[in-house]
């Protein structure tokens, strides 16, 4: 009964995490696709430029707070523009 109780929490989990981590549409900015959980949680309703800024802001202010792709991919944003 353990092991069942345990594998069914493990499954939801892995459910949870996979649907918060949903890749953004395609056509999208890398920082779209990578961010794409962060933007939703951090920076609600907010898209393009300024989406990119408060994400950077996260980063510089918690940096646990935004995933190491999307770090990558704010960096990468960075020196292009």
């Amino acid at each position: 009964m353990k092991l069942i109780t345990v594998a069914l929490v493990a499954a939801f989990a892995i459910a949870a995490a996979q649907a918060q981590q949903a890749p953004a549409p395609s056509g999208s900015s890398p920082v779209e696709q990578a961010c794409s959980g962060e933007m939703k949680q951090l920076c609600p309703g907010q898209t393009g430029n300024a989406a990119a800024k408060c994400l950077q802001n996260a980063a510089k202010s918690n940096p646990n707070s935004v995933s190491a792709n999307c770090k990558t991919a704010l960096q990468n944003a960075k020196h292009r523009g």
